[in-house]
């Protein structure tokens, strides 16, 4: 949505056309839509024939649409679309390929996917070098773009940082970290953390919470309080109406992903608490990697480092002055992903021949 509003900005004029399998959704409650429905099932080849079904409908959608419009350019989001590649190719149409991910649940169909996206995409955009490294994508056809938070994101963390204080004494030092309810997000790593804390800092009338944000099903929820044993100092959250409410008052921010079960290409959580001025936490490979210097608003630590961890929020917790400092910083780093740069460099590619 944020590069649609990017291109209007610019004086684009572009048609969307968009894949559904229910009602309702973020851009279409934003702005008009061309709709390609399909159905989700859970027998793997009658929902590999309904891939290929809607590819067809979307490629002769696509044709349509150039050969009407005489539209110069198709901007494909992600390579599921591959359709529209396809169609845009047998129209002789320019193709820019914006590209978040390095796998989907079926490798081989990735593969796929991604050899003929690359083939038939004259730009390609990637939201991390991590994703540009992983997938070799070719030097010539490379345009790594960081994403960026949208203008009214950007502007609530703004006012959030700039009424930022630091923490006094006696104090209430919060750890936050939102994720879904998956096993490889760290939730596990969150939760041992959270033990080891309260075992070992010990300072005076300080006290350190964690709040855990889940976006997750009520029936998920459900599962995970029945299977999980939490720890006094947790809170747990489902669904956040937003994640600035609890970025506000939060003294650091973790990602603990597990890096065997998968890779974070880029990670907007973390960039949303660094727009805050909140110092941060992440794995030790992947897009997320590429926000910050280490040391510098943000240590990378791998998730299941226990001591790294614990001696980050120790520091943090008990130290004014490293927090103070670490908050600046990472306000700093954030600074690099304003909207305004992602407009810039989003626009210089579709400029660009």
């Amino acid at each position: 949505m944020q590069a649609l509003d990017s291109l209007d900005e610019a004086g684009y004029t572009p048609t969307v056309v968009i894949g559904s399998h229910g009602v309702g959704g973020f851009v279409r409650s934003r702005r008009s839509v061309q709709t390609i429905r399909y159905c989700l099932c859970s027998n793997r080849w009658l929902l590999l024939l309904n891939f290929v079904l809607t590819q067809l409908l979307l490629f002769a959608r696509v044709v349509r649409l150039c050969l009407q419009l005489r539209a110069d350019t198709v901007y494909v989001n992600t390579v599921l679309p591959v359709g529209a590649i396809l169609a845009a190719v047998l129209c002789r149409r320019r193709v820019i390929l914006h590209l978040h991910e390095v796998s989907l649940g079926s490798p081989t169909l990735f593969r796929v996917l991604y050899a003929i996206a690359s083939r038939g995409a004259d730009r390609i955009i990637c939201v991390s070098q991590y994703v540009a490294d992983t997938l070799q994508v070719p030097a010539h056809k490379v345009e790594v773009v960081h994403n960026s938070l949208s203008r009214q994101a950007w502007g609530t963390a703004t006012k959030i940082a700039e009424r930022r204080e630091p923490p006094s004494e006696p104090v209430l030092f919060c750890v936050v970290m939102a994720c879904s309810l998956r096993w490889y997000k760290g939730i596990d790593a969150f939760m041992s953390l959270a033990r080891e804390t309260a075992c070992r800092v010990q300072s005076g009338a300080l006290t350190i919470k964690f709040e855990l944000l889940l976006n997750c099903e009520d029936s998920e929820f459900r599962q995970f309080l029945s299977s999980t044993k939490i720890p006094p100092t947790v809170k747990l959250v489902q669904r956040p109406s937003s994640v600035f409410e609890h970025y506000r008052h939060a003294g650091l921010v973790l990602n603990l992903s597990h890096p065997e079960g998968a890779v974070e290409t880029f990670g907007l959580t973390l960039l949303e608490a660094m727009a805050c001025a909140v110092p941060v936490v992440c794995p030790t490979v992947g897009g997320c990697t590429e926000l910050f210097t280490p040391g510098s608003g943000g240590w990378r630590i791998w998730s299941r480092d226990l001591d790294g961890l614990v001696g980050i929020v120790e520091l943090l917790a008990t130290d004014q002055q490293a927090w103070l400092l670490a908050s600046k910083q990472a306000l700093v780093e954030a600074q690099r992903f304003a909207p305004a740069h992602f407009d810039q460099q989003l626009r210089a590619v579709f400029e660009t021949r």
